[in-house]
This record gives structure tokens, sequence and C-alpha cells, in this order.
């Protein structure tokens, strides 16, 4: 399957997006309107990259990211030997399936652990 002329298009407006941002940076020194002016075209590019791709950029990006998923899933399996174990390496897996805890809950906890280093620190005075 080859994509076709319409996504290479939208893609080559995508990364030229990226490419134009970065050049009008320096525009913001010499003139804040002409560098406004190109990274609004920028934006501009981009859009239109975007609705060119469709769901055809979709699909190639699930593909590419299903292909980034199994590699870095084999290379954490199997790659890592010689400074992990594959124990270690299952248990690192399974930490990135579970949902992170929230800030409140990290917060209390990192409160909880200063407040026994404090009581620690008061009862060696």
């Amino acid at each position: 399957m080859l994509p076709s002329k319409k996504f290479l298009l939208g893609l080559a407006l995508i990364i030229g997006n990226f490419i134009l941002g970065k050049l009008a940076l320096p525009f913001f020194a010499i003139s804040m309107e002409l560098g406004l002016a190109i990274y609004l075209f920028s934006w501009l590019m981009f859009l239109i990259g975007l609705v060119l791709c469709g769901r055809e950029g979709l699909a190639w990006a699930r593909v590419y990211y299903r292909h980034f998923e199994k590699k870095l899933k084999h290379h954490m399996l199997n790659g890592l030997k010689h400074s992990r174990s594959k124990n270690q390496s299952l248990q690192t897996l399974k930490k990135l399936d579970q949902p992170s805890p929230t800030t409140d809950e990290s917060w209390t906890m990192t409160n909880k652990k200063k407040s026994k280093a404090m009581a620690v620190v008061d009862e060696s005075s």
C-alpha cells in the first residue's frame, strides 16, 4: 500500500510547518509583524497538511505506532539483558500499563515522608 500524492503533499506541508516555524524566530527580532505573519502562515500550512492527510494519514500513524509499540516491548523484554533481568523488565511493563498516581496523592505521600523525617530529627535533638 503506497501513500497517495495527496497524503504526501499533506505530509510535506506538516514537515514544512515545523521548519518554517523555527525559521520565523529570528524575524521576531527584526519585526514583530513579519515574524508573526510567518509564524501564522506556518500554522496555516500545518492545518492544510492535516486536512490533506486525513484518514489515510491516521491509518499510517496507527501502523507506525503499532510497529513502534511492538519494537519497544521487544526491546524491553529482550534488549535489556545486560542491565536488568526479564522479571524486572516485566515489572516495568506492568507499571507502564497502570495509571500514574494523581498529583494530590503524590503530594500527600511526599508530605508524609517529610513529616516522618522531621519526627526523626526532632527525636535526635
